[in-house]
């Protein structure tokens, strides 16, 4: 009974980690581009928005 348990706990949060929405930042822009202007995610004097997977990254 408790393998079952915790096979849907396992089913359950693989699942809600999977379907994780794109960032408004990272909305059609490929992988290593910069994220959509004006964002506000990354301090533009001393980094800036790269996408990867949909999210953004400040370098």
């Amino acid at each position: 009974m408790k393998v079952l348990l915790y096979a849907c706990f396992i089913l359950f949060v693989t699942d809600g980690a999977t379907g994780q929405t794109p960032d408004p930042a990272c909305a059609n822009i490929a992988d290593f581009n910069e994220c959509n202007p004006g964002n506000g995610k990354c301090d533009e004097k001393i980094s800036k928005c790269i996408c990867f997977e949909s999210q953004p990254f400040c370098r």
